[in-house]
Formats: structure tokens, sequence, C-alpha cells
């Protein structure tokens, strides 16, 4: 039987002769941190880092400041590995933009396939509401995915700024819809001192798993009406039950949502007063008739400015102002309240 000696590879007795050939075979371990280093043909040694993999990654050569090294670089690049797209384009009639990424692959992606933002909506039902108008409504929602999946979706229904509703918290593969009931403060409704306007506002955020998010808000507000109407009788402070029936009424342009008394009219009248009727919290009105000044128009003194107390549709009770025109008026007129 053959006597084989086998020297351990650090014994002196051990020699690979030039040109010969050594093959490893299995599982080949180096157990210092150096790791395994190679020799150029002039002695100097070749650092092998193969540290912090990443999938397509490959050992590659460079030449890096004029000493070698093989490391770990994305596959395929050949002898220049590191692909710059850490600028933007240059080209004419090319978009300008930068990519910002070290691979072909992400150049590619990046530029003809960009990732797309989600977007989203949320609206309001009566998002326009009259002092009074305490009903209850609701929010519609939605999240729309473009590349990514949606994966978190919130909701703020108490105008806090929180998100207090999250009907979605893990990956979904499609859009999400939903409707919330919204609620508020019961002042903004009904306010106890006279105010313009109240309002409070609502929101939805969307993410998806790139961390990409989207947020859009909506706003309900209150506000009281101001009315105009045309009329042969000449009205009065004592009429207000008569003025509170006829503005509640009317409807469209002659009933509008406002938080001033600033308003621009072209009426025809047949031997008619104008009525002008609006919180008194606006204060007291200055008119221009066909380009002039007007001062016998909504002026105390002549009684063509009373108030009277004004419960609205909704039940909700104020002070208003009637301004009138101090005579009946026959004609086409342009009207400019301020």
């Amino acid at each position: 039987m053959p006597f084989f000696s086998r020297p351990d590879l650090s014994d002196i007795q051990f020699k690979q002769l030039p040109d010969s050939e050594l093959h490893l075979s299995g599982i080949t371990y180096f157990m210092k941190s150096d790791g395994l280093q190679l020799a150029d043909g002039s002695g100097n040694t070749i650092p092998i880092i193969a540290t912090g993999a990443t999938s397509g990654h490959v050992l590659t050569y460079i030449n890096d400041g004029g000493t070698g090294k093989i490391t770990l670089l994305p596959g395929g690049a050949g002898g220049d590995p590191l692909f710059d797209s850490h600028r933007s384009t240059t080209r004419v009639g090319i978009p300008d933009v930068t990519i910002n990424g070290d691979t072909v692959k992400e150049f590619l992606e990046g530029y003809f396939f960009p990732a797309v933002a989600p977007t989203s909506s949320i609206s309001a039902g009566s998002s326009n509401r009259e002092f009074g108008d305490n009903s209850s409504d609701n929010l519609s929602v939605s999240v729309v995915r473009q590349t990514y999946e949606i994966n978190n979706v919130g909701v703020d229904t108490t105008g806090d700024g929180s998100y207090n509703e999250t009907p979605v918290t893990t990956p979904i593969t499609g859009n999400y819809t939903g409707s919330f009931t919204y609620t508020y403060p019961p002042e903004l409704a009904a306010p106890s001192v006279p105010v313009a306007s109240t309002s409070i506002s609502y929101k939805v955020m969307g993410q998806t798993t790139a961390n990409e998010t989207t947020t859009s808000s909506t706003t309900v507000r209150w506000r009281n009406r101001v009315f105009y109407f045309v009329d042969t009788t000449l009205y009065s402070a004592t009429d207000q039950t008569t003025l509170e029936g006829i503005a509640n009424g009317l409807n469209g342009s002659q009933a509008e949502l406002a938080t001033s008394r600033n308003r621009a009219l072209v009426l025809t009248f047949n031997n008619e007063f104008f009525y002008y009727m609006y919180p008194k919290i606006f204060g007291e009105p200055s008119f221009a008739v066909n380009g002039l000044p007007n001062n016998a128009w909504g002026n105390p003194s002549t009684g063509s400015l009373f108030e009277i107390t004004y419960v609205n549709r909704e039940g909700y009770s104020s002070t208003y102002y009637i301004a009138r025109s101090d005579n009946r008026i026959t004609g086409d007129y342009t009207i400019q309240i301020t």
C-alpha cells in the first residue's frame, strides 16, 4: 500500500511549484479577519474585500488610485463598475432629471419606469352650512395606488389633526375608498356670539410600502345668508315676522351664504323698492347706484336702514340689518353694496 505524507500547509515541506495548480474542494474558510490576499508580479498584495454582499454584486478587480483591490460591485459593470447617475441628463431634448442610482439597472428603472406616488382625496357632505345646521354627515375618502402597494391609511374625522381612524394597516393590492361620519364642536354650528363664519378641517393620509405619503384635506364652514328682493310694499322694523318669512322663502342668488355685506347686482324694477338683508355684524352699508354714491339708500336717519331679530331656517337667531331704497324705482339699475 502506498504511503502519503500530509504536511500542514504552513509546514516548510509544503511547496507549490510554479505553474502548478492547487485545487480546493468543499468549503474553504479563512479564519482571520483580513481574509484572503493575492500578490501581483511585483510582490504587492491585492486585498479581496467581500463584506456587505448584496444581490447582483460580484467580485471585481479595480485599480483604485494605483492600488489594486478586488471588491464587491454591481454585476455586469465591466471595467467601469459604478454607473454614476447622481447627475442630471445633459442631452438636448431629454428632460432634465437626476435618477440618483449606482447601477445601469437603477438608472433604467428610475428614468423609464419611475415610481409614482399615490394620490388621495377627501370631501365632506354639506361642507357649506348655514348657522344652526348641526346635522350629521359623512366624509368620502380615497387613496389611489400608483406603483407600490398601499399599507397605511389614516382619517381625521374629528378635526383635531390626529388620524383617529386607521382603516388600512397592512398592504392591500388595490385602491382604498371609505366613508366616515365626521364630528365637530356644537359651538361651530351655533356660536353664542355673532361671528362672520366658523370652520373645521378634516384630512386623510395614505402611505405605501416604499414610504411614499399622500395627504388631502377638506373644510366644513358655517356662515349666515344675505338676502335681496324687490317689493312694492314699504316695510319697516315692525314687519319683522313678514320679512323673516320672505327671507326664508328665498333661494339661489337671492339667499347666498356670505362672510361680508359686499355685493354687486344688476336688477330691473317696476315701481318697486329694493331690499337688502344681512347680519348686523357686517356693519352699516354704503351704496353706489348706477355708478354714483347714494346716501339715501341704507340710511338709518331716513329709515331706509333698520334692524330685526331674524330666525333662519335652521332655527338660529341673530340680528340683521335691512337696507332699502328710499323710494320705489323703475328701470334697470346697477347696485354696488360695500
